[in-house]
């Protein structure tokens, strides 16, 4: 048997790909989501796909149950295309290529002989390419629309910290981990329990298969992201500590059900790497009478009286629009990568202590920010703190998410046939 291409990154759905529409069907709507449709042989080909990458004699849902399982995660994902699209969020050419350069360099391919290996797989290289990029623009929207919205209290880090194991703060090393999971009813049978261990059996000798889009509702993978050990499941933690890098784990028994997790890559982290920005910001908001040029207009005013000396502070609470920011003069505190606006942070990567930004275009409006501190994180109860702040703000974004879909999906215009 060929080696199949073994993909490593969240955006891949080679099940899906693999899976080719016979020429002939005539299509039907099966559903329509806003102005968009979804067709009976895109669902076939999911519904396939999912078969395809099922262990022999595993039990399937009922045929009218796995349609509509299907059918609701091909909505949610149709949904979210569509509020980028509205949103304007836009993912670029060079960022997928970018990516599928990523994807081939991790597999030790070029780009050539990646190409041919999704030819042996009966894979469409342009199809490829869409694929990852519709996935890297649902990653976009989900980190624009969510990330700016979840704030973390000093009392949820204290509280966090109280009920966490007194593990050893580690300064260097984070792990990229991947969570392949296996529901259970919380008193599973002897039957379900089995049927769990062979899936997941399935799952450890042919992970290529399953992906954090992959449509099988007996499998949830979870892309976890980069996490110190302390930021990662308390079952995964010591786990996760004695693997070697691309190991896949025995199957984790849980409450709820089976995890399996791989590593997929450790970065070994100086000390003291870790930096914080203190920031404050000034938010502006369009509305039918200040479009985008009226406000980097504004701005550009807002910015000359600043360098003449007028007080940063008594400005945000005059004029910013946010309201949170706004009462405490713009003042954001101490913030980490990854916990604020991915487009506002881009901006701060190159300020100077003082400097005050260009203005920049956010899911919130229109920031203009200053950067008014640095600091590395070398202290071990620092660490702490920024490590149970970030394990919060994880938590917090992951459960947002699942919310923000069911909202989404309610006040969409869904149409089932």
């Amino acid at each position: 048997m060929k080696k199949r291409l073994k993909i490593g990154l969240m955006l891949v759905i080679v099940g899906f790909l693999s899976m080719v529409q016979a020429a002939e069907v005539v299509d039907q709507v099966v559903a329509v989501v806003n102005d968009n449709v979804i067709t009976q042989s895109q669902l076939d080909e999911r519904i396939q796909s999912i078969k395809k990458t099922m262990p022999p004699g595993a039990n399937l849902p009922k045929a009218d149950v796995l349609r509509k399982q299907v059918l609701e995660e091909e909505i949610n994902r149709v949904l979210q295309l569509d509020m980028a699209k509205t949103l304007g969020i836009k993912v670029t050419d060079e960022q997928v290529a970018t990516v599928v350069v990523d994807i081939a360099k991790r597999n030790g391919l070029t780009l050539v002989q990646m190409k041919e290996k999704l030819q042996e797989e009966g894979i469409s290289y342009d199809r490829y390419m869409q694929e990852i990029h519709d996935q890297l623009l649902i990653h976009k929207l989900q980190q624009q629309t969510l990330v700016p919205i979840i704030q973390v209290s000093n009392q949820e880090v204290s509280d966090y910290l109280r009920h966490a194991p007194a593990t050893p703060v580690k300064t260097n090393g984070r792990y990229h981990v991947l969570d392949y999971f296996i529901a259970l009813p919380e008193t599973p049978s002897a039957t379900e329990l089995e049927q769990a261990r062979n899936l997941a059996a399935h799952i450890r000798a042919n992970l290529s298969a399953y992906t954090v889009q992959t449509q099988d509702p007996a499998v949830q993978v979870i892309d976890l992201g980069w996490r110190k050990a302390e930021a990662l499941p308390l079952l995964f933690q010591p786990v996760v500590e004695k693997m070697s890098l691309r190991e896949v784990s025995s199957p984790i028994q849980a409450k709820n059900g089976l995890h399996i997790i791989k590593l997929v890559e450790v970065d070994e982290e100086a000390p003291g790497k870790k930096e914080e920005l203190h920031l404050r910001e000034i938010v502006l908001k369009e509305d039918p009478l200040n479009n985008s040029a009226q406000i980097r207009s504004r701005f550009l005013q807002l910015r000359a009286r600043l360098a003449a000396g007028e007080d940063f502070a008594s400005m945000a609470r005059a004029v910013s629009q946010d309201p949170q920011s706004s009462v405490e003069g713009g003042d954001l505190g101490w913030l980490r990568a990854g916990m604020y606006d991915p487009d506002l942070e881009a901006a701060t990567r190159t300020l100077q202590l003082g400097e005050l930004s260009q203005p920049v275009k956010t899911q919130r409006g229109w920031v203009l920010v200053q950067v008014m501190g640095r600091r590395a994180i070398q202290d071990k109860q620092a660490l702490r703190e920024a490590e149970a702040r970030d394990a919060v703000f994880r938590r917090k974004l992951d459960e947002k998410l699942q919310e923000w879909l069911k909202q989404a999906r309610a006040q969409a215009y869904v149409k089932v046939f």
